[in-house]
């Protein structure tokens, strides 16, 4: 019994440290995403090039180009690294494009939406570990008022 325990015990431990760490990289991505949104200048682009290819797991991937005119200067086929089933060649969306780095664009979602799942990740795993050690910490306290009272059978 008591090595089922050692090993629970193990096992919530690390999923503690996984949600732990899912949750501080989701709050780095959601600040990092805010920061950029904050410091970026809307522009109009247009989608010139949606590139398909299977990646390594032989899932259908997409490169996504965009051309846009940013202070005065017209960028073309720049990388949005980003791709959504609404993209289609020759739309119109619009863009954050960082204003030291015009080559920096983005949709804005992406970032928001990445960072939310790492943080939602990471707070269910660490709820599951609280309601365990919780668990485990009542479920002893029980045991040793049990034992003190001379009450206990195993």
């Amino acid at each position: 019994m008591k090595k089922n325990n050692i090993v629970l015990k193990l096992v919530f431990g690390i999923l503690a440290v996984v949600g732990f760490i899912f949750f501080i990289v989701g709050i780095i991505l959601l600040v990092s995403s805010i920061r950029f949104q904050e410091e970026a200048v809307e522009v109009s682009a247009e989608i010139t090039q949606i590139e398909s290819y299977r990646d390594i797991d032989g899932d259908i991937s997409h490169r996504v180009y965009v051309t846009y005119s940013y202070g005065g200067k017209t960028y073309e086929n720049v990388n949005l690294q980003e791709y959504s089933s609404g993209m289609y060649e020759g739309k119109e969306i619009t863009l954050l494009v960082q204003p030291d780095d015009p080559y920096n664009v983005s949709t804005g979602l992406i970032n928001i939406l990445i960072g939310g799942i790492f943080v939602g990740i990471g707070f269910i795993f660490l709820l599951i570990c609280i309601i365990a050690l919780i668990l485990f910490a009542r479920r002893n306290r029980k045991k040793k008022r049990l034992l003190e009272a001379g009450q206990l059978q195993q």
